[in-house]
């Protein structure tokens, strides 16, 4: 995998800014899968009467909000929702969903540092000036703590359903 790729560098002004930036970008977009898997998930249990869900929860399990039109009929369209607050959202519905117990350690570096990440894909995504495409060392060390936070939650939330499952 390239975060144990990248995070094996002794020295990480060896490692290419084309790879920072791909990496970053290939972690980022992991977190958008893993957001929209949970929900579904999520939705799964919830249609198979598993779980439920109020309606403001399965309006943002499925991201959408409802609008008017011009006639007076109720419409949904896509609710963009940020990241962050959606990756929150979809661990909590997913362990609502699977009954498992679980926060999210949102005090901690590896959240900063998960938030800051985030942040910097968009810089990275979208620069509007060239320097903003650069990576340093230490914005690459704290992505690798961010993918290492991430990862950690990820293997402890799947340890905790597979447990439950069993139970």
């Amino acid at each position: 995998m390239v975060g144990h790729t990248i995070g094996n560098h002794r020295d990480l002004s060896r490692v290419p800014q084309h790879k920072r930036r791909s990496f970053v970008r290939a972690f980022v977009s992991l977190v958008e899968f893993d957001t929209y898997n949970r929900k579904q998930r999520a939705l799964f249990l919830c249609e198979h009467g598993k779980v439920r869900f109020s309606e403001s929860e399965l309006m943002l399990i499925r991201e959408v909000q409802a609008e008017i039109d011009d006639k007076g009929n109720v419409k949904e369209r896509q609710k963009f929702l940020r990241l962050i607050d959606n990756y929150r959202f979809a661990v909590r519905m997913f362990c609502k969903a699977t009954g498992i117990s679980f926060e999210l350690p949102t005090n901690d570096k590896g959240w900063t540092h998960f938030k800051d990440t985030v942040a910097l894909r968009n810089r990275i995504t979208h620069p509007k000036k060239e320097q903003e495409i650069h990576i340093s060392d230490e914005s690459m060390r704290m992505v690798l703590s961010a993918y290492k936070w991430f990862m950690d939650n990820y293997k402890t939330i799947t340890t905790m359903v597979g447990n439950n499952a069993a139970a």
